[in-house]
């Protein structure tokens, strides 16, 4: 793989049908129960591979193996112990993405904003909030809807995504129990539901068609007896480089905050 600068990313996302995500086993915090930095590493998905709408441990065995022995990208979580075992579910972190030459691609920045009335769902007053930035430049901003029972219901989270300007581009829905593109979620993802389908609207609220970003079981292995997340970012096919840059941020923002919260 070459070398490709941060400013590159925007050509290289539209390149590609999606991501592949797949957070690396901390054997630390599996053996203490400790909060230890969160690793990931990432390949990319093409534009002659079809994501499924349910997709499962096998057809992701692929890319998880790929994401493991010869990632595209790696990311650790660069953050304050105290804040990853006092406060994991608000941590603030940087988390820088290298590719194999060793260069930076992209990086995810995320504030502290303790929630002092935080019992989701019934009561969520601050504002979670995540940004991506290539080459010193913010790219996308993720943020969580506060007060959101009324538009979500009690099993449910929505994160609105912006450019660098602040335009809205998709909104994307977490929800526990059903899903609008694939149905249902409850118990995903695990080997009886293996995808949590995270729905994506646009900014008129109509659900966006094609095969949606999830959350994939890994598959009856070590990582799935583990909290390892692996997620796929599909980009819809007329996204723009902004638009697909904003789901990658507004999936680890569900990362962090709906998937943590499971597992905590």
């Amino acid at each position: 793989l070459a070398p490709m600068p941060a400013a590159t990313l925007p050509a290289f996302l539209q390149a590609q049908n999606g991501l592949y995500i797949r957070q690396e086993l901390e054997l630390m915090e599996l053996m203490t129960g400790c909060e230890t930095k969160n690793r990931y590493t990432v390949s990319n998905i093409g534009r002659e591979t079809l994501i499924p709408t349910d997709p499962d441990s096998n057809w992701s065995e692929r890319f998880r193996k790929q994401a493991g022995y010869a990632p595209l990208l790696k990311g650790k979580e660069e953050s304050e112990c105290f804040n990853r075992v006092c406060c994991p579910l608000f941590r603030e972190f940087e988390m820088t993405f290298w590719d194999g030459a060793n260069q930076p691609f992209f990086k995810l920045d995320r504030p502290f904003k303790f929630d002092f009335c935080y019992c989701h769902p019934m009561c969520h007053a601050t504002q979670q909030e995540m940004s991506l930035s290539t080459n010193g430049q913010t790219v996308a901003i993720a943020k969580e809807t506060t007060g959101q029972c009324f538009t979500t219901g009690c099993c449910g989270r929505q994160f609105t995504t912006y450019d660098g300007t602040g335009k809205e581009m998709y909104t994307l829905k977490a929800n526990d129990c059903s899903s609008g593109s694939a149905g249902c979620n409850f118990c995903a993802p695990t080997i009886c539901n293996q995808s949590y389908t995270i729905d994506v609207y646009d900014p008129a609220g109509q659900l966006v068609g094609g095969s949606p970003s999830t959350f994939v079981f890994p598959g009856c292995n070590f990582g799935g007896l583990t909290d390892l997340t692996n997620m796929v970012v599909n980009f819809p096919p007329n996204a723009s480089d902004q638009e697909r840059a904003g789901l990658i941020t507004g999936m680890f923002l569900i990362e962090f905050a709906v998937m943590e919260l499971r597992r905590q």
